[in-house]
């Protein structure tokens, strides 16, 4: 599957296991209920892509693009890399990033009631996200972009927020 185009295909249900996806293209395509399962997916596109009840488990994600995708409830657990993983002007309600460590690109990521948590996103770009109602437990946002950024009736606990978080037009350091 390296470097294979699926640009707006229908892909509903599909079962992606142990595969090189590499620089693969699924702009468009539409994925729900689909299930990704320790692949190598460095690089890959998911540009516009339409990612409801979409679970991806155990993939390495550096550098792979969801910019503008859209669904409800897409799972990222225990991935083995997603540094540069590129989430800008995607809107994905109820989003769970769950075990993740890298950093991230999440411009004006429309994320209400995510749930992130034992996760180390330092560094990450959220400045213009929406956050509204999410659930933030055990995660590390040392250094990171959150101007902007809306919290409304989030709920965080046990984060670590060290060094400097840029909120509002200002520096803060936590400590």
């Amino acid at each position: 599957m390296k470097r294979t185009r699926f640009d707006n295909a229908m892909l509903s249900g599909l079962l992606v296991y142990q595969c090189d996806a590499s620089d693969a293209v699924f702009d468009g395509a539409e994925l729900q209920g689909s299930t990704i399962n320790e692949c190598f997916l460095p690089s890959a596109s998911f540009r516009f892509a339409k990612l409801s009840q979409v679970t991806i488990t155990k993939a390495h994600l550096a550098d792979c693009s969801f910019f503008q995708s859209k669904g409800d409830c897409l799972s990222i657990v225990r991935p083995i890399s997603i540094d540069g993983l590129v989430l800008e002007g995607a809107h994905l309600p109820y989003l769970r990033l769950s075990k993740v460590s890298g950093r991230i690109r999440a411009r004006a990521l429309s994320a209400p009631f995510a749930d992130l948590h034992l996760s180390n996103l330092a560094g990450a770009e959220l400045e213009q996200a929406d956050l509204t109602e999410a659930r933030l437990l055990s995660v590390g946002l040392s250094d990171a972009n959150l101007v902007g950024a809306v919290l409304t009736g989030a709920s965080i606990h046990s984060c670590q927020l060290m060094g400097r978080i840029y909120l509002a037009h200002q520096v803060k350091a936590f400590r």
